[in-house]
């Protein structure tokens, strides 16, 4: 089915003496080296694919289930190389965590997957799109710090309209940091002078420099997690890396010149074999990137050359392992001395242990290329050119020795020639042992049915159903790529999203993330210039004659759609090109940023782009998945969507418990700047000096408390929030976008923007100042101890920092603690009892909370519900009002959204809420519920009602049901979204207009406002505010837990007007005669868009 994409000098010390020094000359390639080579070739099909496939067809997605279920595949002959298992895992755990094996002597394949598995870094990590070709910088460049402002990297007006206006684009990149553009000349000598730096020469990178200084490179794809990949039948997001070993390389039988040396039965010296290890795309993925020019190496290294280096280095010599490490505390060498680095063994021995003598114990030499290093052009991508054998006389390293003359560099021990081997299947075997399979989604298929929380089980109803989540992440695997799924068909012919059929790569999908242009995916070349994709693979081999294997020629049916089974045709329409391998879901709440250009920074923003249908869908209609189609899924439904993908998260990996503890490694991120210039390394002319972070060596036991857990992506671990963090949608910062300035636009379907039009007429009051901004639909305001505290239905009840002259930002450290109160409505404070009253509208509606507001701190705890028959009805208006004794303050009044009553909480000065009683005492004039704020004015209290202004009069004095609301007439108001009042005669209340042919939030219009202020005097009402300004100069900085970077406001222009948008809150001061004003230009549909403004309303006429 379908899918969603989201990402390492000394001579060796073995050579016997008099040992043989032979010479090869011939490439494989002639068709004499074909024949022979033949004879050595284990193929995919001679070891039978023995994991048990799937046998519904493909059109019937697999059911999610505990991961415990499934069994890591154990390649059929992986004991003709490997002769003790548990030296291999620890071995591959030592490679793994190891820096040395970087050119640079800091970069370990851990560097790009540290976290969960994944890259977390946020300085240095943009590339400009260069799987496209783009070598462009588009408003980031080299070096850059990315925020919460950056993502998503597709921003639009609507979050749910993909056709809506796109405020901001890039083809951006957010990468894994790699190395320094450098080649290869020889290999570093291990120890602590050199530190296994390689011997390399500076090259000016044209692409990632800053002035001339080179910084890191980054790749042009998302790193992936390596936890759970042991499931996958292919990696890398291309699938590049075959799922069956050559030992040298990631293609597998693709290349069948990329041989290994045995020491063959009769032989006194090592043979060039071509090998094929199945179910070890594990081991084909290892091999990469340590010979990557942007990842590990410098540019021309050679396997051999890392095991010249690494095979005479202390393991993990630079990195502390802890003495409870679960697989190499035992030889630690801290076990001998506390705070000594590396291991108490070496490499040549572990490898001694781990593989059989036939792959290492030679002493021959043998000469791999011409010269060291190998050039890229006597090179397939990662490929060993061989010379054959026989046609020199040989010559002895002894002779050699004798003569003072050093070893050519392009002449290896067995040990060195096969490092690749025991580089890829050490680490293989080491992440098949990163298996996580016990979140609360595990246990709760093990049968702990209380390991999922209510929100998390309509989640997984969601992602089951109109969610059409498991289409691609299918099975306990969470993904179609998977051995179990591929296996049971390789290819899948299927109906497209132009409804004609196609063939394509099971486990691998265009989902629209960005235009197939930009990067192919898996329709992409292998460096032999064949398909990567086995569906053109396939068709290749046909049109010149030849077949395939088997297992993809025949496809499968689909009874489903009335495709019968049929073999693979040249004719068949191939659907490849931007598809990327579906990832597994386990711990994804902790691997962002997301999709395979990490350009998604939450899970919100990964189901916002699903319930939109994707953001390229039309662009890329030939490939396109056919689930990728508007599904509209409420805010409900992406909230507990979002809550299920958080319960994929195994705690074990959170606080990195055994098996995902590590050694200690030090990660570069980023480079320090004075100014625009950066700080050079005196060391290496020509590159910018590191900013490094480091990771403490972590035991079997995980994390401290002290420590704390894993956080995702972005986010703060002292943030209050931070449990919130995940289920923040798209912000709308954006700079090029200025409301009130640029004239209207068009958008997808042909809808103009009012959002960026020109304001309505003023009032009669001046412009409105800005007072804060970066809320989320901020719907009340209230005023405790001379400070604001704005009412907020995703930041919470918080107090403004007082900033005069200054716009003002929230007070993290001064907020309801913990966020208790949900999605805080209308809050009232109480003064004789420091008691703060706040509605709680969220989708659990828990009712009414009553806070203490403490002088001392200027702090607020203590949150108690109210009377429980308040749950429910998502209540968001409250008024403090006599009660019917006529007593100031002694009655709360609740407002909701579910049905139109009126309700009044009686005896509120009693503390004990069990002394309090309820009265419903009127319903709205249209039985609905009503919108923002509502006020008293003396004892009558004012509403917002779907059809206008209303008031109950005398509300005190009414019994249960006794009272009825009166309209109140104001010409041109059909609809009012809050109220305030003076006090004394004046009523303040706020209505939405909508210029025609607006697009907007949900198929309405982003609504501008209108605010009248009505007189209860003179019956009379005149507009009294439609407009705000932005002041210029300075701007106090905003909530550094969300992002401590923000651009523009993308509604406002400094020193000149704009509209109000969508009042959802009104708070009038009568000290002061200040009006509050609470808008949101997209009414709650996006984070930290929302406005608070002021206008002194009382020396208005």
């Amino acid at each position: 089915m379908r899918a969603a994409a989201p990402r390492r000098s000394g001579v060796g010390r073995t050579r016997g003496r008099g040992a043989p020094f032979v010479t090869f000359a011939g490439l494989v390639l002639a068709a004499t080296g074909f024949a022979t080579l033949a004879l050595l070739v284990v193929t995919s099909t001679t070891l039978a694919q023995t994991v048990p496939a799937d046998n519904n067809p493909p059109d019937v997605p697999r059911k999610l289930g505990s991961l415990k279920t499934i069994a890591v595949q154990t390649p059929a002959n992986l004991s003709d190389f490997v002769a003790d298992n548990a030296s291999a895992i620890a071995l591959g755990k030592a490679f793994f965590w190891d820096q040395q094996m970087g050119s640079d002597g800091q970069t370990a394949c851990a560097t790009c997957h540290f976290q969960a598995g994944a890259d977390v870094r946020t300085k240095n990590t943009i590339s400009p799109g260069v799987m496209g070709g783009s070598v462009n910088w588009f408003g980031k460049g080299p070096n850059y710090q990315v925020s919460m402002a950056d993502y998503p990297f597709h921003r639009l007006i609507d979050t749910d309209d993909t056709d809506s206006m796109v405020l901001s684009d890039t083809n951006d990149v957010t990468g894994a940091q790699g190395v320094f553009d450098r080649n290869f000349n020889l290999p570093g000598a291990p120890g602590a002078l050199t530190k296994g730096v390689d011997f390399c020469t500076a090259v000016q990178d044209p692409v990632f420099n800053i002035n001339g200084t080179n910084v890191r490179r980054v790749t042009g794809r998302n790193a992936p997690t390596v936890i759970n990949a042991a499931f996958n039948f292919r990696n890398f997001w291309d699938g590049r890396a075959n799922n069956n070993f050559n030992g040298v390389n990631p293609f597998g039988d693709r290349d069948p010149n990329a041989v290994i040396f045995v020491n063959a039965l009769g032989s006194t010296t090592p043979q060039p074999k071509h090998i094929s290890v199945p179910f070890s795309s594990l081991a084909s993925q290892a091999v990469g990137p340590p010979g990557s020019a942007f990842e590990m190496s410098c540019g021309g290294r050679i396997f051999p050359n890392m095991g010249r280096k690494m095979l005479t280095a202390m393991p993990l010599g630079q990195q502390l392992v802890d003495s409870n490490d679960s697989v190499l505390g035992p030889i630690s060498n801290q076990r001998l001395l506390a705070g000594t680095k590396g291991l108490k063994a070496t490499y040549i021995s572990m490898i001694q242990k781990a593989f059989k003598p036939a792959y290492w114990q030679s002493a021959s030499l043998i000469t791999i290329g011409n010269s060291s290093p190998v050039s890229l052009s006597q090179l397939s991508s990662d490929l060993i050119a061989l010379i054959k054998p026989g046609q020199v006389t040989p010559v002895t390293a002894q002779t050699l020795q004798q003569s003072n003359v050093m070893i050519p560099t392009n002449k290896y021990t067995q040990i060195e020639a096969n490092f690749s081997l025991f580089w890829g299947l050490a680490v293989q075997m080491y992440e098949d042992t990163l298996i996580a399979n016990d979140s609360p989604v595990d246990q709760f298929f093990d049968g702990k049915k209380n390991a999922l929380t209510a929100d998390q089980l309509n989640g997984m109803t969601v992602f089951e159903n109109q969610g059409k989540c498991i289409g691609c992440h299918g099975g306990p695997e969470t993904t179609n790529a998977s051995n179990s799924k591929v296996l049971s068909a390789r290819l899948e012919r299927m109906k497209m999203s132009d409804s004609e059929v196609a063939v394509y790569d099971d486990g691998f999908y265009n989902i629209g993330v960005r235009p197939t242009t930009e990067d192919k995916g898996i329709g992409g070349t292998d460096p032999f210039g064949n398909p990567l994709s086995e569906t053109a693979y396939c068709q290749q081999m046909l049109k010149a004659g030849g077949t395939c294997d088997p297992a993809v020629l025949n496809i499968i049916g689909r009874p489903n759609e009335n495709l019968a089974p049929a073999q693979l045709k040249t004719t068949d329409r191939a659907a490849v090109n931007g598809n990327f391998k579906v990832p597994g879901l386990r711990d994804i709440e902790l691997t962002g940023p997301y999709f395979h250009n990490g350009g998604q920074a939450t899970l919100r923003q990964v189901v916002d782009f699903y319930s939109r249908g994707g953001d390229f869908a039309g662009q890329n209609a030939h490939d396109l998945d056919p689930d990728i189609e508007p599904i509209a899924l409420s805010g409900e439904e992406k909230d507990d969507l979002v809550a299920f993908l958080i319960g994929l998260t195994d705690e074990r990996v959170r606080w990195e418990k055994a098996p995902f503890d590590h050694p200690s490694l030090c990660i570069p991120s980023g480079s320090p700047m004075t100014g625009s210039s950066l700080t050079p390394d005196p060391a290496n002319p020509g590159q910018a000096t590191d900013t490094r972070s480091c990771l403490p060596a972590v035991g079997a036991a995980g994390r401290t408390t002290a420590q704390g857990p894993e956080v995702p992506f972005l986010a703060n671990p002292s943030d209050p929030k931070l449990a919130k963090f995940q289920y923040q949608p798209a912000p709308l910062f954006t700079q090029p976008v200025q409301a009130g300035t640029d004239p209207l636009q068009i958008d997808g379907k042909g809808r103009t923007s009012a959002l960026l039009g020109p304001p309505p007429a003023p009032g009669i009051a001046p412009a409105a100042t800005l007072l804060s901004w970066g809320q989320t639909s901020p719907h009340g305001m209230v005023f405790i101890n001379g400070k604001l505290w704005v009412a907020d239905h995703v930041m919470g009840l918080c107090q403004l920092d007082p900033a005069p002259n200054t716009v003002q930002a929230v007070d993290a450290t001064k907020c309801d603690p913990n966020g208790v109160v949900g999605s805080p409505g209308q809050p009232v404070f109480d003064a004789v009892n420091n008691f703060v009253y706040v509605s709680d509208n969220s989708v659990k509606s828990p009712g009414v909370w009553r806070l203490t507001y403490h002088p001392d701190t200027d702090s607020v705890d203590g949150a108690i519900l109210l009377d429980p028959s308040l749950a429910g009805l998502a209540a968001n208006a409250l008024a403090l009002g006599p009660d019917m004794n006529g007593t100031p303050n002694a009655a709360l009044y609740v407002g909701n959204l579910r049905d139109g009553g009126i309700r009044r909480v009686n005896n509120i000065l009693d503390p004990n809420t069990r002394n309090q009683t309820i009265d419903v005492i009127a319903q709205t004039t249209d039985g609905r519920g009503i919108n923002g704020t509502m006020a008293f004015l003396g004892n009558d209290l004012y509403l917002p009602e779907n059809r206008g202004l209303t008031v109950i009069r005398n509300a005190p004095g009414c019994f249960a049901f006794s009272c009825f609301p009166e309209q109140v007439s104001i010409p041109g108001l059909t609809f009012a979204n809050s109220v305030a009042t003076d006090g004394v005669d004046k009523v303040y209340v706020a209505t939405n207009i909508v210029p025609a042919g607006a697009a907007g939030v949900r198929g309405g219009a982003p609504a501008q406002a209108e605010i009248y202020r009505y007189s209860v005097s003179s019956a009379s009402a005149v507009v009294f505010e439609t407009q705000g300004m932005d002041p210029t100069g300075a701007k106090a900085e905003e909530d550094c837990t969300l992002t401590c970077t923000r651009p523009q406001d993308p509604w406002t222009h400094p020193g000149q007007p704009t509209a109000l948008w969508f009042v959802l809150g009104m708070y009038y001061d009568q000290p002061t005669g200040t009006l509050y004003i609470g808008d949101d230009p997209l009414a709650g549909q996006r984070f930290g868009v929302g406005h608070v403004w002021t206008v002194n309303a009382a020396q208005v006429p």
